[in-house]
């Protein structure tokens, strides 16, 4: 990512090595997860960090009274992010680094245009 590699704060990063190992909400199954980014800064800090669509970062909402098969799709891909995030954020912690999930406006706001 051009941004990770531009800035003078960061040492190193890295794209998709890091594999933590979570039980999947929906099938008890044990299952990989792998983070997006691993990124070191010259402070020593390192940060490990998912980039997802805001949208699916929140508690879908239902729309109508009867949820439909999308409703029921996007509740378990939020409940297996969230599974995902709880054990990356523990997995940091043991580490001493952090867990960020950056969406459209945390890239915006970095000065990340997307494309659209």
């Amino acid at each position: 990512m051009q941004y990770f590699d531009r800035s003078s704060a960061v040492v190193s990063w890295n794209s998709e090595k890091t594999i933590i190992m979570y039980p999947c909400p929906l099938t008890s199954k044990t299952r990989r997860y792998y983070v997006d980014f691993k990124v070191t800064f010259v402070t020593g800090k390192t940060v490990l960090v998912e980039v997802k669509p805001e949208k699916q970062t929140k508690m879908p909402e239902l729309k109508t009274k009867k949820p439909g098969k999308r409703h029921l799709a996007e509740l378990a891909l939020y409940a297996v992010n969230k599974r995902k995030w709880q054990y990356a954020k523990q997995y940091a912690e043991r580490r001493g680094w952090d867990f960020k999930v950056w969406t459209e406006r945390s890239l915006e706001t970095l000065g990340i245009k997307l494309l659209r």
